[in-house]
């Protein structure tokens, strides 16, 4: 028997170019986490993986990551 698995849901993403960086936030679609992964834009590796369990604590680290100042 085959289980149907939804694919994660893209909340937030940001980019900086000057250090090649994405940072892009997921929602878990089975569990109350977010998955924030960090991707290097020149080879494509993810370079930092980590799971919160709030939403907006997981966009403020991608920001951060990214190089995004809340004014």
């Amino acid at each position: 028997m085959n289980a149907a698995v939804d694919p994660p849901i893209l909340i937030a993403s940001f980019t900086n170019d000057r250090l090649g960086l994405s940072a892009n936030v997921r929602e878990i679609s089975d569990s109350d986490e977010h998955e924030l992964l960090v991707v290097d834009a020149f080879s494509g590796e993810v370079v930092i993986m980590r799971y919160f369990s709030n939403k907006d604590q997981a966009v403020e680290a991608a920001k951060a990551i990214a190089g995004i100042i809340p004014s």
